[in-house]
Formats: C-alpha cells, sequence, structure tokens
C-alpha cells in the first residue's frame, strides 16, 4: 500500500484514457488505488504469484522462487537441517511473500502498466502468465527435491 508521488498521479490523470483502455473493467479500481487512496490487494495477496502471472508480471515471482532456493541449499548445505523444518520455514516465508504481495501489488502493477503504455504494448496473454508460473513453481518442486535428495543422502 504505497502512496504514488506527485508526479506519477499526474501522468495518470494527463494518461487517463490510455490507462482505461489498457485496464478495461478494472480501470476504476485502479485508477483510484493508484491516484485517491493506496489499496490492500486481495486478489495479489490471495492469488500469490498467480495472480503477478496474471499481469505479466514474471519478475515478482522469479525472485520470490530464486529466493525459496536460496534458502532451501542454505539450509541443506550450510546448516545440514532436515527437511522437516525447511518446509516449516517455507510455510512462514510463504505466508510474508502473501502479505507483501498484497501490500505491493498494486504499486509495482502500475509501473508495469506504465511502462506497457509508454511503450504503446498491449496487456499481456493472462493464460499464458499463468501458465509460466505453473512452470516456474513446477522446476522449483523439483529442484527442490532433487537438492534434497542430494544433499540428505
Amino acid at each position: 500500500m504505497i502512496k504514488l508521488d506527485e508526479k506519477e498521479i499526474e501522468f495518470i490523470k494527463n494518461n487517463e484514457m490510455k490507462f482505461r483502455e489498457y485496464l478495461g473493467k478494472k480501470s476504476n479500481y485502479y485508477i483510484s488505488a493508484w491516484t485517491i487512496k493506496p489499496k490492500y490487494n486481495m486478489a495479489s495477496a490471495f492469488g500469490g504469484l498467480f495472480w503477478f502471472g496474471y499481469k505479466g508480471m514474471y519478475l515478482f515471482p522469479i525472485g520470490v522462487v530464486t529466493m525459496f532456493l536460496i534458502f532451501d541449499l542454505f539450509f541443506l548445505m550450510v546448516l545440514n537441517i532436515t527437511s522437516f523444518y525447511i518446509k516449516g520455514f517455507d510455510k512462514i516465508l510463504a505466508y510474508g511473500i502473501l502479505g507483501l504481495s498484497g501490500a505491493l501489488g498494486n504499486y509495482l502493477f502500475y509501473y508495469k502498466v506504465k511502462n506497457d503504455i509508454l511503450k504503446d504494448k498491449n496487456p499481456a496473454n493472462k493464460y499464458l502468465g499463468i501458465f509460466f508460473i505453473l512452470i516456474i513453481g513446477c522446476l522449483y518442486v523439483f529442484t527442490s527435491v532433487t537438492l534434497e535428495e542430494i544433499f540428505m543422502w
């Protein structure tokens, strides 16, 4: 729930028609969340990384999965901790990420929309984005299980 600065709000007002065209039915929600009062985005909190894929923002999910892999490697290699503790830590971390994604969802989405408008790009394919996030998730699970088997063997 980060508030945009006045320069960004002015950009939205100057390009309101482009924003409305890009956002479609949800334009009132996002424009008011960006210009009037920042809002906690429940869809990004409960949808998690799938919401980011749906909106075409892949960097955040890739960063989160990378962070999970780094923590898993750290626990396995450095601390030599069993998977029971790793899963507990991953669960706590996941809840934190969900809360953070709800707080930052609208803010990060604004910059994605702004960059797409400046580059005259259309919105990303929503279903392809969800599929991409599923692939990233499957790669994480495969990598995590493989690492666990290697280091706990």
